[in-house]
């Protein structure tokens, strides 16, 4: 099984699912706000739920222009975002 941005979203926009979105979102502000950029792993540090819905929310933020991905090679981990220019 792998990950699926568009099957996700089925499960992001549940109660659960947009519970641990604002908590990522809270987690990307801090991180944001401390250092002015983050890595994927350290914006779900300390988060519980699926690995494949926590992908979907920091997608889900790239695509609202919460945050924006200014690397784009090697491990999804290690993918390395800003703050966005929200439209």
């Amino acid at each position: 099984m792998s990950y699926s941005y568009e099957e996700e979203l089925e499960t992001l926009f549940t109660f659960n699912g947009v519970g641990l979105l604002l908590q990522t979102r809270d987690a990307v502000d801090r991180l944001l706000t401390d250092a002015g950029a983050f890595k994927l792993d350290y914006a779900i540090r300390g988060l519980t739920g699926s690995s494949f819905t926590m992908l979907a929310c920091i997608d889900y933020l790239e695509k609202i222009g919460e945050i924006k991905k200014i690397t784009v090679v090697g491990p999804r981990q290690d993918e390395v975002y800003v703050r966005g220019v929200r439209v």
